[in-house]
């Protein structure tokens, strides 16, 4: 998945966390929870600056 960060403060952005909220459905279509994982920003982000990043999701069978 890529997520496209942009930094749109005058100060360079230097920690932060990104989190992803993917509902997980089961056998039939029947929703069986949501897992929410976190990752760090791509940092540091300059101010006015875009980036865009790429993350692998992966939900086990």
């Amino acid at each position: 998945m890529t997520v496209a960060c942009h930094n749109s403060r005058d100060m360079a952005v230097r920690s932060g966390p990104v989190t992803f909220g993917t509902h997980i459905s089961g056998a039939g279509g029947v929703g069986s929870g949501t897992v929410e994982p976190t990752e760090d920003l791509p940092v540091p982000i300059g101010p006015g600056v875009r980036t865009d990043r790429v993350w692998t999701v992966c939900v086990d069978a």
